[in-house]
């Protein structure tokens, strides 16, 4: 008897313990299902006439237009559309859960976008006269005709018009041609080679030329207009004019 009553007890034990166990389960159970369901997603859809604009939920990016419907979960979103040479856009959405929100975006056209690469890479670009930048860059420019100037030292300059549509897209490629080193470092010049010593020669030239003339002119006067030019002093001008064999 004593060995049946140890069996009843540890087997009240076991079946309290499974009966508990069963219980806690079903707690759960009924827990869960108390529990409501979280509200379901709304899809937004955004859509646009410009193809290529980057499209931010929230600040962050999630495409590029045309784009997919996109699921977010209900309530507040910020909506920004952008492309360089074009107005922004910015909204804010209300998504209802399981609902769809349509955002119709219209981004006008300001600028039209360059792009300009070039070889050597780090070229210093201008536009008008104005320094923008190194390459590689993009630029926006407004409607009308520009100057675009691209620069590196030791290379040839590139210049180029361009006539700017608000709007289009247009990539520059320019590869600079090198300047020679001849013409970079150019040797010094001779003695001979230097234009002053020219204009000195050609000076000292001209000023004997005109002493020549003068003492042919005066040696070539009979008598009495050489004692006019030399006045009193007859010995000066013997010495200076008059002719040797008139000594």
């Amino acid at each position: 008897m004593t060995r049946f009553a140890g069996f009843g007890i540890v087997f009240g034990v076991v079946a309290a313990l499974l009966l508990g166990l069963v219980s806690d389960a079903d707690a759960q159970r009924r827990r869960r299902r108390r529990q409501p369901e979280p509200p379901a997603n709304g899809t937004l859809v955004v859509q646009s006439q410009v193809d290529g604009a980057e499209v931010l939920v929230d600040e962050a990016t999630v495409g590029f237009t045309p784009l997919d419907p996109l699921e977010l979960p209900p309530g507040e979103h910020t909506v920004r559309v952008r492309r360089p040479g074009y107005t922004e856009f910015d909204d804010v959405v209300e998504i209802a859960p399981g609902g769809e929100a349509v955002v119709p975006v219209e981004l006008i056209a300001l600028a039209m976008v360059v792009t300009v690469r070039s070889t050597p890479d780090e070229s210093r670009v201008f536009v008008d006269g104005t320094f923008r930048g190194n390459t590689p860059i993009e630029l926006e420019l407004i409607e009308g005709e520009h100057e675009l100037r691209v620069a590196a030292p030791r290379f040839r300059e590139h210049t180029r018009t361009i006539t700017a549509i608000p709007g289009e897209l247009e990539l520059v490629d320019v590869t600079l041609e090198a300047v020679p080193d001849e013409l970079l470092n150019p040797r010094a010049p001779e003695w001979y080679e230097e234009p002053v010593t020219w204009i000195a020669i050609g000076g000292g030239a001209a000023a004997l030329a005109v002493i020549i003339v003068i003492v042919a002119v005066v040696t070539q006067q009979p008598g009495p207009p050489l004692q006019d030019f030399c006045g009193d002093n007859d010995e000066m001008c013997d010495l200076v004019v008059r002719p040797s064999w008139e000594f």
